[in-house]
This record gives C-alpha cells, structure tokens and sequence, in this order.
C-alpha cells in the first residue's frame, strides 16, 4: 500500500510486511483490505488486511478464499489465507 489514494474494503494492493518470523507473511505481498470504511475513514493510523497467496493448493484448506485474478487485478489468480488477518500501519 503505497502514495495517497483511500484505502476502502475490498481493495487489493501490496504491503511490504518486511522480514518474516515462522510462518507469517514476508517481503512486499498483495493484501485485500477487510476493515470497514467507516475506520478506514477515520483518524485510526492502522487498517485490517488479508494476505493474498498465489499458491492455488492453499484453496482447499478451510476457510481459505479463491480469488480469481479478473476479480483481483492481479496477474495470478491468488487465495486469501484470513487466518493470516492482520493490522497494518496505513502510512506506507
């Protein structure tokens, strides 16, 4: 999530997440953004976000969501892993 455009539920963008620590996200990653825009509006300096994976066998795992990539803007079709969900600083 870079420069200054508004951050809204449902958007896709990257995130650098920087160094990974076991298996939460590492380096610049596509995330889709779940928090309402009622606090993504707001002065709250942070946003909830959901990694993105384009490792397509993730999909079968429960709760996992496969995202077609015409539905994304994406150039691969991606799975969002919610349970990787998150707080991000939204001054990027």
């Amino acid at each position: 999530m870079t420069g200054r455009f508004e951050l809204l539920r449902g958007h896709v963008c990257r995130y650098n997440f920087g160094a990974a620590a076991g298996s939460l996200p590492n380096k610049i990653g596509p995330v889709v953004v779940m928090q309402g825009n009622q606090y993504n509006r707001s002065e709250l300096r942070t946003t909830l976000v959901t990694p993105l994976t384009s490792e397509l066998g993730r999909a079968t795992f429960a709760n996992n969501v496969f995202v077609p990539a015409a539905e994304s803007g994406l150039p691969k079709d991606s799975v969002a892993l919610p349970y990787q969900m998150t707080a991000v600083n939204k001054q990027i």
